[in-house]
């Protein structure tokens, strides 16, 4: 199991696979063009709606094409739609 607390914050990620719903969140936010984003894991916080972590592989959409991963943060309000609020490349 893979489980560990994301640097500078209290929220933890465990290994457990997406919900319906995460995914959905993440397709709402991620229209950005020219790097493909693979959520792996995600950790949620409760607090006047969601803040959600998602750990992503990344794929820059290139000739050839260059691998990473990076910290996506997303918020989404309990009521209207979820704001991407950062990508950090780790």
């Amino acid at each position: 199991e893979i489980s560990a607390c994301l640097v500078g914050s209290e929220m933890c990620i465990r290994d457990r696979p997406l919900t319906d719903q995460e995914k959905e969140i993440f397709r709402t936010c991620m229209t950005l063009k020219g790097v493909d984003y693979t959520p792996l894991l995600v950790a949620k916080q409760l607090a006047s709606g969601y803040n959600y972590r998602f750990i992503c592989m990344t794929e820059l959409l290139i000739r050839e094409p260059k691998y990473g991963f990076a910290k996506v943060t997303i918020y989404a309000p309990l009521r209207g739609e979820p704001i991407l609020e950062s990508i950090i490349e780790c």
